[in-house]
């Protein structure tokens, strides 16, 4: 099975459960950055390696939602999208700076994608989902006695938790 297949269940799946509003279009495009995201941990489970075409896959719904919001609401999404994208992405990188080792590039680059997405939303959903994001991937690590494990899973489990809780709390902006 091909990874287009997962991803295409998982945008209408994760579409699904919110009805059609007037910003239908920015449910759509943070679903299927996220959904795009999955290829990533297929990726980083099977080669520990995170492809930059990936990443700048799960990057373009993000742009597209950016773009029709410059259109119809001004500029003012850029700065959340940019603030969700360095929140996630930031920490990331001085980890990475400080051990390369430890914390591959691939994963910064994967964070600022799905901060990106969240930023959509509202960016501080990035600094939880970076909580999450690190406190599942060492969870996993300490069940499975294990010294390095890939972080994209933890990464996109992250982002998909907040946007769900997020969505019970009603804290959405198209909500």
């Amino acid at each position: 099975m091909t990874t287009a297949v997962p991803v295409a269940i998982l945008t209408i799946v994760g579409a699904v459960p919110w009805r059609l509003t007037e910003a239908w279009w920015l449910e759509t495009g943070v679903v299927t950055a996220l959904s795009v995201a999955t290829i990533a941990v297929v990726r980083d489970l099977t080669g520990q390696r995170i492809p930059d075409r990936v990443v700048l896959a799960s990057l373009v719904p993000t742009g597209v939602v950016v773009v029709v919001m410059i259109g119809t609401e001004g500029i003012g999404a850029v700065p959340d999208v940019l603030l969700g994208a360095a929140a996630f992405a930031v920490p990331l990188l001085a980890a990475h700076l400080a051990s390369p080792a430890a914390l591959g590039f691939g994963d910064v680059k994967l964070a600022g994608s799905l901060g990106a997405a969240l930023g959509l939303v509202d960016w501080r959903h990035s600094v939880v989902a970076l909580c999450i994001a690190s406190a599942i991937t060492a969870a996993v690590a300490l069940v499975r006695r294990r010294s390095e494990m890939p972080f994209a899973p933890g990464l996109v489990a992250g982002a998909a938790l907040v946007l769900i809780l997020a969505t019970f709390e009603g804290s959405l902006r198209w909500r």
